[in-house]
């Protein structure tokens, strides 16, 4: 099964789930890991503005935010 069609079928207690074990994984990504992270983040932000989860965009930027100061270091 693909990734995009693994997201249409994701509500949004799935991706808040996702969301807390990718905050954890970016404490001790590497610079590969940290890539791929964000790659899945930008499916994430994707898949939460087409079904209007505003909650979950602020929480996927928060979370960009920290991988960017976790990249910069």
């Amino acid at each position: 099964m693909s990734l995009v069609k693994h997201l249409i079928h994701m509500d949004e207690t799935e991706i808040r789930r996702e969301l807390n074990i990718i905050e954890l994984k970016i404490e001790g990504c590497n610079q590969d890991e940290c890539e791929e992270i964000e790659g899945r983040l930008k499916e994430l932000m994707t898949e939460a503005k087409s079904q209007k989860m505003r909650g979950l965009e602020e929480r996927i930027s928060e979370l960009m935010r920290k991988l960017e100061e976790k990249e910069a270091l």
